[in-house]
C-alpha cells in the first residue's frame, strides 16, 4: 500500500445485481450454422455472456443471395430459370429424364439438381447449378436456392408449374454482416471494431446493462503482443467480400525515416539516432482523436510506449520491432568480431569463425547472450544471412567491427516488420544495404493497428505536416495468419476456416439453405514474378485448413515447370524388397522404398512407394532400358525453383541409380499457346555445369516453334512437344550429372515459354502452407479470405464476470453462437486474484481498478471521497482522500475452513527479512523515534526559555528599573557620602587642634 492521503480500503462480499439482460443461451441456439442464426430487428445490445461461461464462439453473419419458390401442389415443377452473370440458364425438371415417374417432394428435385443430373438446357451452356455457384435444398413442395456474393453473380430466378403457370419466387439479394462487439459491464471493449464517439454515451447506459458511470476504453480489441483482458484468450477474425481487403487497418512507420531520405534508419553516429522532435496526432474514422509528443533521439520502443498510452483507449495499438540483416556474398571464410548493444548498457563482444559463408556459429554466439542484450539471431535457409531481432523496438548498435573477410562481401541492412530491407534513398532503384565495417546504429519501425480506419499526422518536417493513412491488412486480424522464421526466409500460412459456418448447410425442413461461403486468395511475389492462387468451394471439394493449403500450393505450382530426376540404369535384382533411400524436396523429406508391385517378371511404378508429408508430391516413373531399368522421380505438380528432389545420402540413393553423381535433371515447361507470340524471338538463359548460355527460341508467323542451341558439347538436350494448334511444351534435360546441374534464369521470356520460375519453394506440412526462400531474401507472401462471418470471435479463459454483446445497426444483424456455459465460480472454489486500486488524478478524483496479473484496467470511478467497485464477487470501497499515485493492493482468496493464509501472512510480518523489518523492529523504531523527538523537544524548550529570558532582560534594561542595581548605586552613594563626611570631620578636628595650639 502507498497511501500519503487519508483513504481507507474495505472489502465485503458482492451483492450487486447482474445486468438484467437476457443470456446468450436464451437468445441463440447452441449452433454456429447460418441456417439457425438469429436475425435481430435492430442493432444495439442483444444479450449477455453470463458468468460461468467457459468458452464461446460468436459469428456475425451476412445474408446470401437467396430465392424461395413453392409449387401449388406437391412438387409440381416443370422448369426453373436462373440468371447468372446476366445470362439465363433454364433447367427442365422432368422426372423421366432421371428415371423417375413423378416427383414426390422438392427434396428429390434438389438432390438431382445438386448431383448435376439435371443440367441447363440453354444452348451452349450444359452447366449444373454448382457450376453456376448456386446451392439448392428442397422442402415438401418447394425449392430454396442460395449463392454467395461475388462471381458468378446470381440476380434472378423464375419457375413454372407442370401446366405452364408461372410460380411466384421470393428473391432477395445478400447483405453484408453487421459489426459485433463485446464489452465488460464497466465499458471495457474486449473485441470488435471501436465505437464511434457519438455512440458512446448513447450505448453505455444502465438500461443496456452497463454499471453506472461505466467508462469506454478499447485497449483490448486490437491484435498485438499484449492485448489481453485479465488473461482472456481471444481469436478475432474480420472479413468482407474482397479477400485482400479483409482484416484490421494498419500502417507501418519508421519515424527516423520521416521525412524524406530513409537512410536515417541507419545512423553512423552510435550516440544518437535520427528521430526528430515531433508531435504525432491521431484521427480516426470513429471521430476519436489523440496526440503525443516525443523528444529527439528516442527509439521505437519509447514511441510505441507513448503511442499505446495515448491511443490504446480509443482502439489503436502500436507494435515496435528492430530488425537488422547481416549478409555474406560469395563463398567466403574468415573470422568476424563486433560489439553489440541494445537493451544492455555495456557492449557485449561477439566473435565467430565463418566457413563457406556459414554464419551459424555467429548465430549461436549471439543467442547465448540474448538475455543480456535483448537481441535474438535467426539464420537464413541459405546459411549466409543472419537477422538480428529486437522484439521491443530498442535501437541496436554494432561497433568495433573487425573481420578478415573482404568488406565487399559483407553488407548490413535495416528491415521492416516483414523482414524486407528498408530503402536507403528515394531513387527508382534504391540501395538497401551498407558495407559492414563502420560503427552503426539501427532504429526500429512501428506498426499501428486498429479495427477502424485512421490516419497519423506527424510534425517531423518543419515545413509541412506528413499524413500517413492506414489500409486494411489481411495478414492482421483476417482469416489467414502468417508467421515468419529463419529471419523471414521462411513463412507459414495458417488458413482460418470454420466448416460450421462456411460449409453448405440446410435447415431440417429444407426451407433454408446456405451455400459454401469461404474463398481465399494468396499472392507470392519473388523478384518480378507473382504467383496467385484463388481457392474456393468451386475448386475444392472438401474445405478445411489443410485442403486450402494444398489447393493454394497446387495452383501456384501449376504455374511452374515439372521437375524430373532421371536416374542411371540398374538391374531389378540389384534392389531387394524393403530397400529405401531418403530424398529432400523443398525442405521436406520423402522416403523411396522398393515394394512388391505384384508382378515378379517386370518392374513398374507400383514396385516403388514414396511416402512423405504430401501424398503424391513425388511420383516414381520406371523406364525399361536395354540392360535393365531406369527410375525417375517426377514432381508432377511443378516446382517453383525448378529444383528436383535431391538425395539425402548418396550411398543409399545409388542403389536406385539416383545418387547425385548419377542423376540428370529434366525440366518440362508448361504448355503455352503461340497465337499471341508469333513473329517473335525469346532468349532464355540456362546454366549447365556452372556455365551460362543463351537459347534463342523463335515463333514464326505460322506459330511454329524453333530454337537455336548454342550450348557447347551437347550438355543440354531440348525436346519440343505439341504443335501450333494444341500448344507447345518445351522439355530441357541436362546431360551433366547432378540434381542441381541445370538452372534456368527467371525472366519474362522464360515465363512466356512455360518456364515461370522463382527463388522459392512451397510445401504443405501440418495443415500449413510453408514458403521457403532459396536465395536468402525475405519471403513476400500475403493471403486473405472471405467468410459469411464478417466478425468471428472465439473466447476462452473468460474471467468471472458478465460480458455484454452488442450488434451494429448497419448490415444483416444475424448472429449465431456455440457456447459452453457452466456455473459461476463459488466463493469456495475461487482461485486467488490480485487487484490494485490507484488514484490516477487527485484533482479530478479519478480512481482506477487494475488486474495485477494482466495489467488490465477493469473499472474507473470519479471519487469525491468515496468510490465503490464490484469485482470477482467482492465489493471494494475506497473512502477518504488520496494523493495522485497512491495505491492499494488486495488479493481475493478462498472462503473455506482451514484456510489460514491471512494468518500466515500476518505471522510473516513478525519475522525480519532482507528488505522488510519485523513488528518488533517497527516498534523499536517507533519508540526510538518518539524518544528522540521528546528529547529534541526538551532541548528546544530550554533553548527557547534562555532566549526568552535574554529578551526580557534586554527589554527591561531599556524600559524598566532594576531594583538591585539601584540599591547598589544607593549604597555606593551612601558610602561616598560617609567618606566625604569623614573627611569633613577630620578637617574640623584638624582646625580645632590648630586653634588650640595657637
Amino acid at each position: 500500500t502507498t497511501n500519503k492521503g487519508s483513504a481507507v480500503l474495505t472489502t465485503s462480499q458482492d451483492t450487486a445485481p447482474g445486468s438484467g439482460l437476457p443470456s446468450i443461451e436464451d437468445m441463440l441456439s447452441n449452433n454456429l450454422s447460418p441456417v439457425v442464426a438469429q436475425e435481430f430487428l435492430r442493432g444495439g445490445v442483444v444479450a449477455s455472456i453470463p458468468r460461468g461461461t467457459n468458452a464461446i464462439t460468436l459469428a456475425s453473419l451476412s445474408t446470401q443471395t437467396t430465392a424461395l419458390v413453392s409449387a401449388e401442389l406437391d412438387a409440381n415443377f416443370e422448369s426453373i430459370t436462373v440468371t447468372v452473370d446476366a445470362v439465363e440458364h433454364t433447367f427442365l425438371l422432368d422426372p423421366n429424364s432421371v428415371g423417375r415417374d413423378a416427383w414426390k417432394t422438392g427434396t428429390e428435385i434438389a438432390d438431382y439438381l445438386s448431383m448435376g443430373d439435371l443440367q441447363s438446357v440453354t444452348s451452349g451452356s450444359s452447366k449444373n447449378l454448382k457450376d453456376l455457384g448456386i446451392t439448392v435444398s428442397g422442402s415438401v413442395s418447394g425449392l430454396s436456392f442460395a449463392s454467395v456474393e461475388g462471381s458468378p453473380v446470381f440476380t434472378a430466378l423464375s419457375a413454372t408449374s407442370s401446366n405452364g403457370k408461372a410460380l411466384e419466387a421470393n428473391f432477395s439479394s445478400g447483405v453484408d454482416a453487421s459489426d459485433i462487439r463485446i464489452f465488460t459491464r464497466e465499458g471495457r471493449q474486449i473485441a470488435g471494431s471501436p465505437l464511434q464517439t457519438s455512440e458512446m454515451a448513447q450505448l453505455l447506459t444502465q438500461e443496456n446493462g452497463f454499471v453506472k458511470g461505466a467508462e469506454y476504453r478499447s485497449d483490448h480489441n486490437t491484435i498485438d503482443k499484449n492485448a489481453s483482458y485479465r488473461g482472456m484468450s481471444v481469436i478475432q477474425r474480420t472479413s468482407n467480400s474482397i479477400p485482400m481487403e479483409s482484416g484490421l487497418h494498419s500502417t507501418e512507420i519508421s519515424f527516423t525515416g520521416l521525412p524524406g531520405d530513409k537512410s536515417n534508419t541507419i545512423s553512423t553516429n552510435i550516440t544518437s539516432n535520427h528521430t526528430k522532435e515531433q508531435t504525432i496526432t491521431l484521427n480516426m474514422d470513429t471521430g476519436a482523436t489523440g496526440s503525443f509528443s516525443i523528444p529527439p533521439g528516442v527509439d521505437a520502443a519509447y514511441v510505441a510506449e507513448q503511442a499505446n498510452l495515448a491511443f490504446a483507449a480509443v482502439g489503436v495499438s502500436a507494435v515496435a520491432q528492430t530488425a537488422v540483416r547481416i549478409s555474406l556474398s560469395g563463398d567466403v571464410s574468415g573470422d568476424v568480431q563486433f560489439n553489440l548493444t541494445s537493451k544492455n548498457q555495456t557492449p557485449v563482444m561477439f566473435s565467430a569463425s565463418v566457413s563457406n559463408s556459414n554464419l551459424s556459429g555467429l548465430v549461436e554466439a549471439i543467442n547465448q547472450r540474448s538475455v543480456d542484450t535483448g537481441v535474438t539471431a535467426e539464420l537464413s535457409l541459405s546459411l549466409s544471412n543472419i537477422t538480428l531481432i529486437q522484439a521491443d523496438g530498442f535501437d541496436v548498435k554494432i561497433q568495433d567491427i573487425s573481420s578478415d573477410i573482404d568488406h565487399a562481401n559483407m553488407t548490413i541492412s535495416s528491415l521492416d516488420q516483414t523482414f524486407k530491407p528498408l530503402s536507403l534513398d528515394e531513387s527508382g532503384d534504391p540501395a538497401t544495404s551498407v558495407t559492414f565495417r563502420d560503427d552503426l546504429l539501427f532504429s526500429g519501425t512501428l506498426d499501428f493497428r486498429s479495427g477502424s480506419a485512421f490516419s497519423l499526422v506527424t510534425s517531423a518536417d518543419p515545413d509541412s505536416l506528413i499524413t500517413l493513412s492506414s489500409a486494411e491488412d489481411p495478414m492482421i486480424g483476417g482469416l489467414v495468419k502468417r508467421s515468419y522464421s529463419n529471419g523471414g526466409t521462411q513463412a507459414a500460412l495458417s488458413f482460418g476456416f470454420d466448416n460450421r459456418i462456411d460449409s453448405a448447410s440446410y435447415s431440417v425442413d429444407g426451407t433454408r439453405v446456405h451455400a459454401p461461403s469461404s474463398a481465399f486468395k494468396a499472392e507470392l511475389v519473388v523478384d518480378d514474378e507473382t504467383f496467385i492462387a484463388n481457392v474456393s468451394s468451386s475448386n475444392v471439394e472438401v474445405m478445411d485448413a489443410a485442403s486450402i493449403s494444398k489447393a493454394t500450393a497446387l495452383q501456384m505450382r501449376e504455374q511452374a515447370p515439372v521437375s524430373i530426376l532421371v536416374g542411371a540404369e540398374f538391374n531389378k535384382n540389384d534392389i531387394p524388397l524393403g530397400t529405401s533411400a531418403l530424398f529432400e524436396l523443398a525442405g521436406a523429406e520423402y522416403t523411396l522404398t522398393r515394394v512388391d508391385g505384384g508382378n515378379a517378371d517386370t518392374l513398374t511404378a507400383l514396385d516403388f512407394e514414396i511416402t512423405g508429408p504430401e501424398v503424391g508430391r513425388i511420383q516414381a516413373r520406371v523406364t525399361e532400358t536395354t540392360n535393365g531399368y531406369s527410375l525417375s522421380l517426377v514432381v508432377p505438380d511443378g516446382q517453383l525453383s525448378g529444383a528436383g528432389p535431391g538425395p539425402v545420402i548418396d550411398a543409399a540413393a545409388s542403389v536406385f541409380g539416383l545418387s547425385n553423381s548419377e542423376v540428370n535433371l529434366s525440366l518440362q515447361g508448361r504448355t503455352f499457346d503461340t497465337g499471341s507470340l508469333i513473329s517473335q524471338d525469346f532468349t532464355v538463359g540456362i546454366t549447365v555445369d556452372d556455365v551460362q548460355k543463351d537459347f534463342t527460341f523463335n515463333i514464326n508467323s505460322d506459330g511454329d516453334l524453333t530454337y537455336t542451341n548454342i550450348h557447347a558439347n551437347d550438355k543440354l538436350l531440348v525436346t519440343l512437344g505439341g504443335d501450333s494448334t494444341t500448344g507447345y511444351t518445351i522439355t530441357l534435360t541436362s546431360n551433366v550429372a547432378g540434381a542441381d546441374a541445370m538452372v534456368i534464369t527467371p525472366s519474362e521470356d522464360a515465363t512466356k515459354l512455360g518456364f515461370k520460375l522463382a527463388a522459392a519453394d512451397l510445401k504443405v506440412e501440418n495443415g500449413q502452407l510453408i514458403v521457403r526462400s532459396t536465395n536468402g531474401s525475405a519471403v513476400d507472401i500475403k493471403a486473405g479470405g472471405t467468410s459469411s462471418a464478417g466478425t468471428y470471435l472465439h473466447l476462452t479463459d473468460i474471467p468471472d464476470e458478465e460480458l455484454i454483446v452488442m450488434m451494429g445497426s448497419e448490415g444483416a444483424k444475424r448472429l449465431s453462437a456455440q457456447y459452453d456455459i457452466g456455473e459461476p465460480v463459488s466463493a469456495e472454489n475461487r482461485t486467488p486474484e490480485t487487484f490494485r486500486i490507484e488514484m490516477m488524478n487527485d484533482n479530478s478524483g479519478r480512481v482506477e481498478l487494475f488486474d495485477v496479473a494482466s495489467g488490465a484496467s477493469i473499472a474507473t470511478r470519479m471519487s469525491g471521497g468515496f468510490a465503490r467497485f464490484n469485482v470477482s464477487n467482492q465489493m471494494i470501497e475506497l473512502s477518504g482522500f488520496s494523493e495522485t499515485g497512491d495505491s492499494f493492493e488486495l488479493a481475493t482468496g478462498q472462503r473455506s475452513a482451514g484456510d489460514s493464509r491471512n494468518m500466515e501472512m500476518l505471522l510473516t510480518l513478525a519475522q525480519q527479512g532482507i528488505d522488510s523489518p519485523s513488528f518488533q523492529d517497527d516498534f523499536r523504531n517507533i519508540a526510538a523515534g518518539a524518544g528522540s523527538t521528546l528529547n529534541a523537544a526538551r532541548l528546544t524548550l530550554s533553548s527557547n526559555e534562555a532566549v526568552r529570558d535574554a529578551a526580557v532582560a534586554s527589554e527591561s534594561e531599556l524600559s524598566g528599573v532594576n531594583l538591585d542595581e539601584e540599591a547598589a548605586k544607593l549604597m555606593s552613594q551612601q558610602q561616598a557620602f560617609q567618606a566625604a563626611a569623614r573627611i569633613l570631620q577630620t578637617a574640623r578636628e584638624m582646625f580645632d587642634t590648630l586653634i588650640r595650639i595657637s
